[in-house]
C-alpha cells in the first residue's frame, strides 16, 4: 500500500502500511544485517475484568495467530498457550462532499479502517495485571486537594475575634 502512494509514502501512518515480504537473498555481508519485526502490537486495557492469564492486544491487521505467538515467545520470551483474533469492522462514514470526485457513485465512503484484536492466553503459571500508570498522579492530586481544603478552613472567617464589633456578632 505504501508503494501506491509514491513519493508520499513516508506520510502514510505505519498502521496503514502493508508489510512487504523479506527478500530471500540480499547482497552483502549477512552479519551486518539485523531483521527487526515490521509488525506492531499494542497492549490495550480490557473493558471488563478478565482472567489474569488473558491479555488483549491491538495488532497489525496482517498478523496471523502464529505470527503473534512467535512474536511474544521469541522477542519477549512469554509462554503463550493460545491466541484468538477478531477483526473489528468499522462503520463507514459518508463521503466528503468538499472533494471534487465525491459525487462519483463508485467511490467508496470514507471511514476508519478495520482493526484486529488478539486475545492471548498465557502459559501455565503466568499472569498479567494491567499497570496503574496514574497511581502516583492520583495520590498527588488527592494530597493537593486535601491541602487546599485545609487552607480554606484556615482562612475561613472567625466570628469570635475581638476586632469585630459586638453588635455584628
Amino acid at each position: 500500500m505504501a508503494a501506491k502512494f509514491g513519493k508520499d509514502a513516508a506520510k502514510v501512518p505505519f498502521w496503514r502500511r502493508t508489510i512487504p515480504r523479506y527478500p530471500l537473498y540480499q547482497e552483502g555481508d549477512p552479519q551486518l544485517r539485523i531483521f527487526l519485526p515490521r509488525f506492531w502490537m499494542k497492549l490495550i486495557k480490557p473493558k471488563d475484568d478478565t482472567r489474569p492469564n488473558v491479555v488483549p492486544f491491538m495488532v497489525h491487521r496482517q498478523m496471523s495467530k502464529v505470527d503473534i505467538k512467535n512474536y511474544l515467545e521469541k522477542i519477549y520470551k512469554v509462554p503463550v498457550l493460545k491466541v484468538s483474533t477478531v477483526v473489528i469492522a468499522e462503520e463507514p462514514q459518508s463521503t466528503n462532499m468538499r472533494e471534487p470526485d465525491s459525487r462519483n457513485p463508485l467511490k467508496k465512503p470514507m471511514g476508519k479502517e478495520d482493526t484486529k484484536q488478539a486475545w492471548v492466553v498465557l502459559g501455565e503459571g503466568e499472569t498479567f495485571t494491567y499497570p496503574d500508570v496514574l497511581k502516583g498522579r492520583r495520590e498527588a492530586e488527592e494530597k493537593k486537594r486535601k491541602d487546599e481544603q485545609d487552607e480554606q478552613k484556615k482562612h475561613k472567617p472567625s466570628w469570635d475575634k475581638a476586632d469585630i464589633p459586638e453588635w455584628f456578632r
